[in-house]
Protein backbone atom coordinates (compact mmCIF):
# COMPACT_ATOMS: atom_id res chain seq x y z
CA UNK A 1 0.00 0.00 0.00
CA UNK A 2 1.26 3.47 -0.92
CA UNK A 3 1.90 5.89 1.95
CA UNK A 4 -0.52 8.83 2.13
CA UNK A 5 0.57 12.11 0.55
CA UNK A 6 0.38 15.12 2.85
CA UNK A 7 0.50 18.62 1.39
CA UNK A 8 2.07 21.27 3.63
CA UNK A 9 1.69 25.03 4.05
CA UNK A 10 4.21 26.96 6.12
CA UNK A 11 5.51 30.46 6.82
CA UNK A 12 9.03 30.05 5.46
CA UNK A 13 11.88 27.83 4.36
CA UNK A 14 12.87 26.65 7.85
CA UNK A 15 9.26 25.75 8.62
CA UNK A 16 9.16 23.77 5.37
CA UNK A 17 12.12 21.65 6.47
CA UNK A 18 10.41 20.92 9.81
CA UNK A 19 7.07 20.10 8.16
CA UNK A 20 8.65 17.76 5.61
CA UNK A 21 10.53 15.97 8.40
CA UNK A 22 7.30 15.54 10.37
CA UNK A 23 5.55 14.10 7.31
CA UNK A 24 8.41 11.67 6.81
CA UNK A 25 8.41 10.75 10.51
CA UNK A 26 4.78 9.56 10.37
CA UNK A 27 5.52 7.41 7.33
CA UNK A 28 3.75 9.61 4.80
CA UNK A 29 4.99 11.12 1.56
CA UNK A 30 5.31 14.90 1.28
CA UNK A 31 3.26 16.62 -1.37
CA UNK A 32 3.84 20.19 -2.53
CA UNK A 33 4.79 22.86 -0.01
CA UNK A 34 2.74 26.07 -0.15
CA UNK A 35 3.03 29.43 1.55
CA UNK A 36 6.61 30.27 2.39
CA UNK A 37 5.74 33.98 2.25
CA UNK A 38 5.06 34.74 5.91
CA UNK A 39 2.21 34.48 8.38
CA UNK A 40 -0.08 37.04 6.72
CA UNK A 41 0.15 35.14 3.45
CA UNK A 42 -0.88 31.91 5.20
CA UNK A 43 -3.72 33.62 7.01
CA UNK A 44 -5.18 34.95 3.76
CA UNK A 45 -5.09 31.46 2.25
CA UNK A 46 -6.03 29.26 5.22
CA UNK A 47 -9.64 28.97 4.03
CA UNK A 48 -8.50 27.51 0.73
CA UNK A 49 -6.12 25.09 2.44
CA UNK A 50 -8.95 24.05 4.77
CA UNK A 51 -11.22 23.46 1.77
CA UNK A 52 -8.50 21.44 -0.01
CA UNK A 53 -8.18 19.30 3.12
CA UNK A 54 -11.71 18.03 2.48
CA UNK A 55 -10.18 16.03 -0.41
CA UNK A 56 -6.67 15.18 0.84
CA UNK A 57 -4.51 15.50 3.99
CA UNK A 58 -2.84 18.83 4.76
CA UNK A 59 -0.42 20.04 7.44
CA UNK A 60 -0.29 23.79 8.18
CA UNK A 61 2.27 25.10 10.66
CA UNK A 62 2.50 28.69 11.93
CA UNK A 63 4.45 30.10 14.83
CA UNK A 64 3.01 31.99 17.76
CA UNK A 65 5.05 35.18 17.28
CA UNK A 66 3.40 37.97 19.26
CA UNK A 67 0.09 36.21 19.84
CA UNK A 68 -0.92 35.39 23.40
CA UNK A 69 -2.29 31.91 22.95
CA UNK A 70 -2.06 29.16 20.32
CA UNK A 71 -5.67 27.96 20.62
CA UNK A 72 -6.97 31.54 20.32
CA UNK A 73 -4.87 32.12 17.20
CA UNK A 74 -6.20 28.91 15.70
CA UNK A 75 -9.82 29.86 16.45
CA UNK A 76 -9.32 33.33 15.00
CA UNK A 77 -8.06 31.83 11.74
CA UNK A 78 -10.63 29.03 11.35
CA UNK A 79 -13.93 28.47 13.08
CA UNK A 80 -14.29 24.95 11.71
CA UNK A 81 -11.34 22.76 10.73
CA UNK A 82 -11.66 20.09 8.03
CA UNK A 83 -11.05 16.55 9.33
CA UNK A 84 -7.96 16.12 7.12
CA UNK A 85 -6.33 19.43 8.07
CA UNK A 86 -3.70 19.28 10.78
CA UNK A 87 -3.36 22.96 11.74
CA UNK A 88 -0.67 23.49 14.38
CA UNK A 89 0.78 26.53 16.12
CA UNK A 90 4.46 26.12 17.03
Amino acid sequence: MEPPVITVAVEGDLDEVVALRLVQHVGAKAGPAYGKAGKDHLRRRIGGYNEAARRSPWLVIVDLDREDCGPALRRSWLSEVSPSLCFRVA
